[in-house]
């Protein structure tokens, strides 16, 4: 089986920049992706600088924290962004809103406009970007489907972050997550994505995941470097797991 150990969140913070950095050099992650509009992006890109011949760096795609690049006065009428002393900054529960809600076209257009605005200030710092995820997982919103696949044309970024798929075969979840899979190409037959996605843990917690085929390939996130007690655990857990023979770590440029 092929496995990519994507460390999210990357420039949110130093405390996560540098348990990224250990990560990296324990050999312990194979990828990474990078917030754009976050306060440490910069320090970010000194790790992508040191380590890009080791892992793969994509980007972090965001509309739930921080501050936007782009100033919209449309989003801040419908209520996407806040406004606190003058600047504007993201609604923590738009990946709730953009999950559940009809985009009208002008909202999806001015989205649009905000996440070219990140990917292009990561490619001008010079990051060549492996693919693409996102903070809240806010790219597999289903009003979302057909601005993520714009921006993976425009920006010839042709590997995106599959949903969360490795529920039971007989729950209505998993029909919704293979339906979002299939609505997904129809919108970018380009995509290429791992067999699967789920989360560091439930590759412990979840025995089917153990037995995975030698072909099949999948990706866990994790989430070095925050102070939440599950995010903790689940970053020692990650730090002292050995693979067996028959697991292969490879990055997304890999894929």
């Amino acid at each position: 089986m092929k496995l990519i150990i994507n460390a999210d969140d990357c420039g949110y913070s130093k405390t996560n920049n540098s348990h990224i950095k250990q990560a990296i050099e324990k050999g312990k992650i194979t990828s990474t992706t990078i917030m754009a509009n976050m306060p440490e992006v910069e320090d970010a890109i000194r790790l992508y600088e040191t380590y890009h011949n080791d892992i793969s760096f994509g980007i972090h795609l965001n509309l739930t924290e921080g501050e936007p690049l782009v100033n919209s006065q449309t989003l801040v009428d419908f209520g996407y962004y806040a406004v606190n002393n003058g600047r504007s900054c993201f609604n923590f529960d738009n990946a709730e809103q953009f999950r559940y809600k009809r985009l009208p076209k002008a909202i999806k257009d001015a989205i649009y406009r905000e996440l070219a605005a990140q990917i292009t200030k990561l490619k001008d710092m010079g990051i060549e970007l492996s693919h693409i995820d996102s903070h809240q997982h806010i790219h597999t919103c289903a009003s979302l489907m057909g601005v993520i696949a714009q921006l993976s044309k425009d920006f010839n970024l042709p590997k995106v972050r599959r949903i969360k798929n490795y529920v039971s075969p007989h729950s209505m979840s998993f029909w919704g997550r293979q339906a979002w899979y299939i609505l997904s190409k129809t919108h970018n037959r380009h995509y290429i994505m791992a067999n699967y996605f789920s989360s560091f843990q439930d590759y412990f917690n979840n025995p089917a995941l153990l037995s995975l085929k030698d072909k099949d390939s999948l990706e866990l996130m994790v989430h070095p470097g925050h102070y939440q007690e599950a995010y903790q655990e689940e970053e020692q857990m990650m730090l002292d797991t050995n693979y067996p023979s028959n697991i292969h770590l490879i990055n997304y440029k890999e894929l």
